[in-house]
C-alpha cells in the first residue's frame, strides 16, 4: 500500500515535511536543539580511536607528556560526549511526548474535518489507521532517529576519513559489508511490505481483542460459550501474520550470514595489511590501534547509513498514511468554487428531496431511488416503514453525513451541497437511535448539545425537563456533576434507558433549530414514556414557540404508530421510494402499507 498522497519530488519530500513541521509545532527550540546536539553525541567514537592512537604512539615513543595529554582528552572526551549524549537524549525524550500530541491531533483533525461518514467506512481507511496505531510511534520518534541517523552518518564519515589518512586502499573495506547490508534491507522490505499487506488481518485481530474487553459484548461471549473461539480466532489472526514475516527472516538468514562472513573476511585483510605495514615501519603502532578501533565498526557505520535509508523510508510510508488521511478529508470537505451558500436562519417554504438516490460507497446497491417529497416549514413530519426501508438514510442525507448519488436535496430553493456544512448543522439538532454514550459529567453529556451553554446549569434542566429526563440529576451521587459511567472513580452508570434520555436532552438544548431529527430517539423507553415526549414537542410547536416563529421542521423516525400518528403528515418508506404519504387518518383509509403496519401493531398491543 503505498501511502503518499502524490507522486515526484513533492511526493517524495512531503513526509518529511509533515515529521519536521510536526516536530516544530510541538517545540521548536528543542527541534533545533535536537538537530544540532545528536551528531556531536555521534562523534564520540572516532575522536576516541584518534586519542589511543595518540596515546599508543607516545607510550612507543616513551614520551610521558603526550601519554599525560592523551588521558587528560580521554577523560575530558568522555565527560563532554556524556553529558552532550544525555542532554540530547532528554530532549528528544521531552520532544517525542510534545510530537505525540501534535501527530494525534492532526490525526483526529483530518478524522472529523471530513463533512460526512464516508471516510469511516472505506477499507482503504480503516487499513491505514490501523497502520497509524501500530507504527505511528514512529512519527513521534523521528525526531530522535532522524536526527541520530544523521548522526551516524556524520560519524561514518569522520571514521572513514581517519582510516584513509593511515592508508587509501582501508577505504576499501566499506565495500565489504555491502552484500549483508543490501541483504538485510530486502528482507526487512519484505517483512515491512508483509505487514502492510495484512493490515486487515491486524484490525480483525485487535476487533476480537476489543470484544474480550468489552462488557456490551462480554454478555453474549459467556452466553453463547465464544470465549474459546474468540481467542482461537485471534491467535490465528496474530501467528498468520507472525508466520509470515518470520518465514521470510527464516529464509533470508543463510544469505545474510554468507554476508557477515564476506566483511569479516574484508575486516581480517585490512588489520593484516596494515600489521605488515607496521613491520615494515611504513606505519606506527598507533595507527595499527587506530584501524582496530575503528575498523571493527566500519560495518556498524556502514549499516547506519543504510538504516538512515530505510528508516527515512519507513517513516515516509507511515507519515504517508496520515498524509493521505488529511488528503481525502480535504477533498471530502471541498466547498463549490463560487465559495459555500449561508443556510437560512428560518424556513417559509421547506425542504424538498427532488430526485434523490442514494447508494453507499463500494455498494452497488440502491438504498434509496428517485426519491421526491416536501417537508414544508412549520410542520412536523413522519418517517415510517420497515427496517432497511431506507428511513435513517433519509435522515443521514439531512445531516449531510453523505451526498446524494443523484438528484438534490433543497432548502429554501438551494441546493444543500452548495451550504456551508458547519453552518448547516449549527441550524440543526438531531437524536439517533445508536446514541454515543458520552462519559463526561451529567451536565456536560446534556450541555454538549449546545456549546455556548455547555456550562448553564439552567439550560441544561431545562433540555432534561423538555427530554421527560428531570428525575436523572436526582438519582446520581453528586447530582449534575456525577461522572456518567462505572469505569470510572466515583462514576455512575445509567440504565439503556437513562442514557437515551441523556442523549435526547442533549439534542433538546437547541432550543431553536430549522430542523429537528428525532431518528428513534426513545428505542429504548416505554411507549407511554416516547408519548409524552413527543406530546411536550407537539404541544411547543402549536404554542407560538420560537420553533413555530422559525418556520422549524420537526422529522420523527420512529417504529410506534402511537407517536406517528401525532405528525402532520407521515411518510411511507418502502424499498428505498415513498410509498405512501398523508395524515394518519388518510392512509388508514387509503388500506395500504400504512395501514397494514399500523393494524399488525395495534393486534400485538391487543395480545
Amino acid at each position: 500500500m503505498n501511502g503518499r498522497p502524490s507522486s515526484g519530488i513533492r511526493g517524495a519530500l512531503a513526509p518529511l515535511s509533515l515529521v519536521l513541521g510536526s516536530s516544530l509545532s510541538a517545540d521548536r527550540l528543542r527541534t533545533f536543539a535536537a538537530l544540532l546536539l545528536y551528531p556531536l553525541a555521534f562523534l564520540e567514537s572516532p575522536f576516541i580511536g584518534f586519542i589511543l592512537k595518540l596515546a599508543t604512539d607516545g607510550a612507543v615513543a616513551g614520551s610521558a607528556a603526550r601519554l599525560g595529554l592523551a588521558a587528560g582528552a580521554l577523560v575530558t572526551v568522555l565527560c563532554l560526549f556524556y553529558m552532550v549524549d544525555q542532554g540530547a537524549w532528554q530532549i528528544c525524550l521531552d520532544l517525542e511526548d510534545r510530537i505525540g500530541i501534535v501527530i494525534d491531533g492532526r490525526i483526529m483533525n483530518a478524522l472529523n474535518s471530513a463533512k460526512g461518514l464516508e471516510i469511516f467506512e472505506r477499507p482503504e481507511a480503516l487499513d491505514r489507521l490501523e497502520a497509524l496505531r501500530e507504527r505511528g510511534w514512529m512519527l513521534s520518534r523521528a525526531m530522535y532517529l532522524l536526527p541520530m541517523n544523521f548522526a551516524d552518518l556524520v560519524r561514518a564519515s569522520a571514521t572513514f576519513i581517519l582510516l584513509a589518512s593511515v592508508h587509501p586502499l582501508l577505504l576499501l573495506l566499506p565495500l565489504f559489508a555491502i552484500p549483508s547490508l543490501l541483504l538485510d534491507s530486502s528482507s526487512e522490505e519484505r517483512v515491512r511490505g508483509a505487514e502492510e499487506a495484512g493490515l486487515g488481518g491486524l484490525r480483525r485481530a485487535r476487533h476480537l481483542y476489543d470484544l474480550c474487553l468489552s462488557p456490551a459484548a462480554g454478555k453474549e461471549l459467556r452466553v453463547f460459550g465464544l470465549r474459546g473461539e474468540i481467542f482461537k480466532r485471534h491467535r490465528a489472526e496474530w501467528m498468520g501474520l507472525h508466520l509470515r514475516t518470520m518465514g521470510i527472516r527464516t529464509g533470508s538468514a543463510g544469505r545474510i550470514v554468507l554476508g557477515r562472513l564476506c566483511f569479516a573476511a574484508g575486516f581480517a585483510a585490512a588489520l593484516g595489511f596494515i600489521a605488515w605495514r607496521v613491520s615494515t615501519g611504513a606505519s606506527s603502532p598507533g595507527q595499527l590501534v587506530l584501524v582496530l578501533a575503528l575498523a571493527s565498526q566500519v560495518s556498524m557505520e556502514t549499516r547506519a547509513t543504510f538504516e538512515m535509508i530505510d528508516w527515512t523510508r519507513w517513516i515516509g510510508r507511515i507519515a504517508g498514511h496520515l498524509l493521505w488521511l488529511e488528503e481525502t478529508a480535504r477533498g471530502a470537505s471541498a466547498v463549490p468554487s463560487n465559495g459555500p451558500v449561508t443556510p437560512p436562519d428560518r424556513l417559509a417554504d421547506g425542504i424538498v428531496f427532488d430526485g434523490v438516490s442514494f447508494r453507499y460507497p463500494g455498494s452497488d446497491a440502491w438504498v434509496l431511488n428517485d426519491v421526491s417529497f416536501r417537508l414544508p416549514a412549520g410542520h412536523s413530519m413522519a418517517i415510517v416503514g420497515e427496517n432497511g426501508a431506507g428511513k435513517t438514510t433519509l435522515v443521514k442525507l439531512l445531516c449531510r453525513f453523505y451526498e446524494p448519488t443523484r438528484g438534490r436535496i433543497l432548502v429554501e430553493g438551494q441546493d444543500l451541497r452548495a451550504m456551508d456544512v458547519e453552518e448547516w448543522r449549527s441550524r440543526i439538532s438531531a437524536s439517533f437511535q445508536d446514541f454515543h454514550r458520552f462519559q463526561l459529567t451529567a451536565a456536560e453529556s446534556v450541555g454538549i448539545g449546545d456549546l455556548p451553554r455547555l456550562d448553564d446549569e439552567t439550560a441544561v434542566l431545562a433540555a432534561l425537563e423538555r427530554a421527560d429526563a428531570s428525575e436523572i440529576p436526582g438519582r446520581l451521587p453528586r447530582g449534575l456533576r456525577t461522572r456518567l459511567g462505572a469505569s470510572w472513580d466515583n462514576g455512575a452508570e445509567l440504565s439503556i434507558g437513562q442514557w437515551q434520555k441523556v442523549a435526547l436532552a442533549r439534542c433538546l438544548m437547541r432550543t431553536a433549530p430549522v430542523l429537528l431529527i428525532l431518528d428513534e430517539p426513545t428505542a429504548a423507553l416505554d411507549p407511554q414514556t416516547e408519548h409524552s415526549v413527543f406530546e411536550r414537542q407537539a404541544r411547543a410547536a402549536a404554542a407560538g414557540t420560537a420553533e413555530c416563529s422559525r418556520g422549524a421542521i420537526t422529522l420523527i423516525v420512529s417504529h410506534r404508530f402511537s407517536t406517528v400518528a401525532m405528525a402532520d403528515r407521515i411518510l411511507v418508506v418502502d424499498g428505498g421510494r415513498i410509498a405512501e404519504q398523508g395524515t394518519h387518518r388518510e392512509l388508514i383509509a387509503a388500506k395500504g402499507l400504512y395501514a397494514r403496519l399500523y393494524g399488525i401493531q395495534a393486534a400485538a398491543y391487543k395480545m
